[in-house]
């Protein structure tokens, strides 16, 4: 009997939009669904595979199909498997290698999917399979362009009016539909105007061409196919309206041209390249190997992150690759490449670490993990007296990855003495953490509150601060236990041979626990324990609490020494003066 991949539950969908999917697999309608990101449009795609051209007709034209990008945010697309299978024309190929993967496949026997992963068993074949795709696009580019450059002289000698260039214009964004809208879409048809209008407000090439004024771009493409030609950006031009307009006109068309056939190919490259990279990843062994795949990884997330409008400057601080996860249960991720990198915001908010993180999990299809330590850029350097080793550390010109460098503006200030600070942050946190640990190991037997697990959190999160500011000189600004555990896994990586932080625990422990340092936010528990999952749990804040008393003994011990070579000096002086 034939596997069935369904792995609908996990994806992010509408309620409604997974009922009608759950349908089609319930009723047997649909051979093979495919989810896919990180194509050439700024959206996630479903691709709803069919055996029977009835049953996709008959779906096809149902009202929650129809809906697409503006309801769910994905659009859905329909194809017949035999149709697909058989035309074997380069679209078909190029939209099988973007979105038909094995990582793809959401719902369908991952047997007879494999005919339409696009993937090579030699690198020859790669070479070749990357010179025919290069070579497809460069025949078109250049053929188009020529024939606009031919209607520019025309124009230019008065062989052709006016209505006959506009009429070569029409036809280049004809035929530039037509080869290309069935890569970005499957079998869908559309005219003329909602595919300048789809590809200017979805398309990644268009974007990237056209930079900035999508909307008057569009706005002007489209008028090409009606009767009114308005363009805006008169003020550019000294010749005559008539010929501002062909000539404006002859110019985007050329650079729509370049969108199509010179950016499409580059990502549609980029990403054949990287899924054969992940594939090679998943069953290499070879240390050499995997170095160089990652490197390609690492320069690939410092180019998606330039484009991060709303950091100042990134600093790469560490990388990581084939280690044991502390925050997972689960074997590790040999192919995962791990990056520590200090961000300097305009604003810190709790949630711009997340965002950053998916931001980079996206554009790499989740094969770099990165985690950010979060700075103002605006008052960093007021902080210097606090965490002057960390910053000295750290902010140095060679590991400045992105962006400007930060330079205090009074980088003279007065530092503190660090054991001094970490003793007396110590002595803080043990004060409040204490009396939680005792009073919770009285009622480990049977008299434990549902609530008592806010106090495990807080207790946790505490724990976690002053286990970081004793290892990196540093008090994160993101206090989420998640997120402090990330970097303990960073700075603390000897904690793991300690305890033990399964799945249970982190269900516990871990869920959305958001809270500055004095202020938990406290929601009630609706989860009942059993007195094992109590007694595990303690267990594990009682670990925590010792390894943070020895991060912290050198500190207490000094003062100790302190003191009392004090002590001493003040009775020799006693009696010298006796």
């Amino acid at each position: 009997m034939k596997s069935i991949i369904n792995n609908l539950e996990s994806l992010k969908l509408s309620s409604e939009l997974k009922h009608e999917l759950e349908e089609l697999i319930k009723k047997k309608l649909v051979g093979f669904i495919f989810y896919s990101q990180n194509n050439l449009l700024n959206h996630p795609i479903i691709t709803l595979c069919f055996y029977d051209i009835d049953e996709l007709n008959n779906i096809r034209k149902s009202k929650w199909i129809t809906k697409g990008i503006n309801h769910y945010q994905v659009n859905i697309y329909c194809l017949c498997i035999k149709d697909f299978y058989q035309s074997g024309s380069f679209q078909n190929i190029m939209y099988s290698t973007l979105n038909f993967q094995k990582e793809n496949l959401t719902y369908g026997s991952l047997l007879d999917a494999e005919p339409l992963f696009s993937l090579h068993q030699s690198k020859q074949k790669e070479n070749d399979f990357e010179k025919y795709i290069s070579k497809w696009f460069a025949k078109h580019y250049k053929r188009n362009t020529k024939f606009l450059k031919s209607l520019k002289k025309e124009l230019k000698t008065n062989l052709i009016n006016e209505q006959s260039a506009m009429l070569g214009i029409k036809q280049v964004i004809q035929d530039t539909k037509e080869r290309v809208l069935p890569i970005l879409s499957g079998s869908i048809q559309c005219s003329n105007v909602s595919f300048l209008n789809f590809v200017f407000s979805h398309c990644y090439p268009v974007q990237d061409v056209f930079e900035e004024d999508f909307d008057f771009y569009a706005e002007d493409m489209v008028s090409l196919f009606r009767e009114e030609l308005k363009p805006k950006k008169i003020t550019e031009y000294t010749e005559s309206k008539k010929q501002l307009t062909i000539g404006y006109f002859l110019t985007i068309a050329q650079d729509f041209l370049e969108a199509m056939y010179i950016e499409m190919p580059h990502r549609i490259l980029s990403k054949y390249r990287h899924i054969v990279n992940k594939q090679k990843l998943l069953s290499l062994d070879n240390p050499e190997q995997i170095t160089e795949i990652q490197e390609v990884l690492e320069e690939r997330t410092r180019k998606a992150l330039e484009k991060y409008k709303k950091v100042k400057s990134f600093y790469l601080i560490k990388r990581r690759a084939n280690e044991q996860i502390l925050l997972s249960s689960e074997p590790p991720t040999p192919y995962k490449l791990h990056l520590l990198l200090i961000a300097s915001v305009e604003t810190l908010h709790i949630n711009e670490e997340g965002n950053i993180r998916q931001y980079v999990s996206f554009h790499t299809e989740d094969l770099v993990d990165v985690t950010i330590i979060l700075i103002k850029k605006s008052n960093w350097h007021l902080h210097i007296p606090v965490y002057h080793s960390f910053f000295r550390t750290n902010l140095t010109e060679d590991k400045l990855w992105i962006g400007a460098p930060l330079i205090a503006e009074n980088p003279d200030l007065e530092t503190f003495p660090l054991s001094e600070l970490k003793l007396k942050f110590w002595t803080e946190c043990k004060a409040m953490v204490k009396p939680i640990v005792k009073r919770l190991s009285y009622q480990i037997e049977g008299c434990q509150s549902d609530a008592d697990v806010i106090l495990y959190k807080y207790t946790l999160q505490q724990l976690a601060m002053a286990i970081l500011f004793a290892k990196m000189d540093y008090i994160p600004q993101v206090h989420t236990i998640s997120y402090l555990w990330r970097l303990i896994q960073w700075y603390v990586p000897e904690l793991n041979l300690v305890i033990d932080c399964d799945k249970e625990i982190r269900e516990m422990l871990f869920d959305n626990y958001t809270s500055l340092r004095n202020y938990p936010n406290i929601k009630f528990p609706t989860v009942k324990y059993t007195e094992e999952q109590w007694s595990r749990v303690y267990y594990f804040i009682c670990k925590i609490y010792e390894f943070a008393k020895e991060c912290y003994l050198q500190y207490e011990k000094g003062i100790s020494d302190f003191e009392c070579n004090k002590g001493l000096n003040n009775i020799e002086e006693t009696h010298t003066q006796n």
